[in-house]
């Protein structure tokens, strides 16, 4: 079993007399440390261990103790004569499946993460680039900008706004959404006219708006 330096182990050991689980012995828990090079230091000698029951004992090593990359490996013992078997080995591994280093990286994800839902809420740092580039088209070298509302005279976000050369609506020259402002802008031919068409579901408005462009 793995875990991270600085938590609390608990190391189980499961005794049976023919094959049935034993319980009522007196378990006493040797604990050694043995780091990657093999070095064995025992950190635990003949600790008490808790009977939980059915023939079910165990063990638990202190955070303060955890404190290394290494096995912890537990040998149980009993002097019981009738036991199946008196030294039974159990065994945590330390530091050494890499989740020792999750806690700093789903910090970073989770931070990553909140700062995109912030950048991306309406009027957000990337929300505001987007309508900046949704709401500006056109070929022309003059800017000209247009405000989409509601019949309260509010800005309309989000309307499909568009601008032909022709009153049929069939020469499409620049098409934009609009932005948080209601707001498109469009690059055109100053001095030429231009239709300009407006569409959002649940909205009703009088298409086209003519307008010379400046």
């Amino acid at each position: 079993m793995h875990e991270n330096q600085g938590v609390a182990v608990i190391f189980y050991a499961f005794y049976t007399q023919d094959g049935a689980g034993d319980a009522g012995l007196t378990v006493t828990v040797d604990v050694y440390e043995v780091i990657r090079d093999g070095t064995a230091t025992l950190i635990v000698d003949d600790g008490a261990t808790t009977e939980i029951g059915g023939g079910l004992y165990r063990y638990l090593l202190a955070a303060a103790s955890v404190d290394a990359a290494a096995e912890y490996v537990a040998i149980f013992h009993t002097a019981d004569t009738d036991t199946d078997q008196k030294d039974l080995p159990a065994m945590w591994v330390i530091d050494r499946a890499g989740t020792e280093k999750l806690d700093s990286e789903i910090a970073t994800i989770l931070a990553d993460t909140n700062e995109l839902q912030t950048d991306w809420v309406n009027g957000g740092r990337l929300d505001l680039i987007l309508d900046s580039i949704s709401a500006t088209t056109g070929a022309g070298a003059s800017a000209n900008t247009f405000t989409v509302q509601d019949g309260s005279g509010n800005p309309l976000p989000n309307a499909h706004v568009w601008a032909t050369t022709d009153l049929a609506g069939t020469t499409t020259v620049a098409s934009a959404l609009s932005n948080a402002l209601g707001r498109v802008t469009f690059y055109l031919d100053a001095g030429v006219t231009y239709y300009i068409w407006k569409q959002k579901e649940g909205y009703d408005f009088t298409n086209p708006d003519t307008e010379v462009a400046v």
